[in-house]
């Protein structure tokens, strides 16, 4: 695991052998890869980022801090990245009243900024950029509203949705079953008010939503958006 790109250590997970260590069942993820290995690494600084993408890891969480040997690393193994800014944005946006400390903000205030111009330059330079999250640090529920800083950072609303639904897709290797509405595939939809291709921030406040088909989630007149 590496942070800042001040040290080398670099944490690779097998999503295998992690499953099996802790005993998990996931047949959908043994269906999506098929024995595949599927490794996935933590990484922020540039060291670490370069690292693991020379290791062959499919995917890296956060790629905070890009630089173009890093960039380079990552498009030529055909790395997926996987952003997180909003995090950041979180703690920001809700500072002191939040029950963040000073040092906190401030770290989130560079950490933030490097992420976003990591984004952008990942996206621009055409590697593959996944969605997500760190849902946990911000409250679950709110996972969509990154998707406006994705497009903050240079996407259009559509590559933004698809970063969620075609190239997360790919990053799992069940593009044959996700990321797309077509006959054959899960179903997993979301209903809003509104063109997300003309704002993207309709996505934050689902009416409904459908998972392989089915409706887990309806919204009442009393629910806050």
């Amino acid at each position: 695991f590496d942070f800042t790109g001040d040290f080398r250590p670099v944490l690779v997970v097998d999503a295998n052998h992690l499953l099996r260590v802790l005993g998990l069942r996931a047949p959908d993820v043994a269906l999506l890869h098929r024995g595949r290995p599927v490794r996935v690494g933590n990484a922020a600084g540039a060291l670490a980022t370069t690292d693991v993408s020379h290791r062959g890891v499919r995917s890296i969480e956060h790629a905070s801090y890009l630089t173009d040997v890093a960039i380079e690393e990552l498009r030529k193994q055909g790395t997926f990245v996987v952003p997180n800014p909003y995090t950041n944005f979180y703690i920001l946006e809700q500072g002191k009243k939040g029950g963040y400390q000073p040092y906190e903000i401030e770290k989130s205030q560079q950490v933030y900024q490097n992420k976003m111009s990591s984004l952008r330059r990942a996206f621009q330079a055409g590697i593959p950029v996944a969605y997500g999250t760190d849902s946990g640090v911000q409250p679950h529920g709110t996972n969509a509203r990154q998707l406006s800083l994705y497009v903050e950072a240079g996407m259009t609303p559509l590559q933004a949705i698809q970063s969620a639904t075609l190239v997360a897709a790919r990053l799992l290797r069940a593009e044959s079953s996700l990321g797309r509405v077509r006959p054959g595939y899960r179903g997993d939809l979301v209903a809003v008010a509104g063109n997300p291709l003309a704002d993207v921030r309709v996505l934050e406040r689902p009416l409904a939503v459908f998972r392989s088909g089915v409706l887990v989630f309806k919204r009442n007149s009393e629910q806050r958006p």
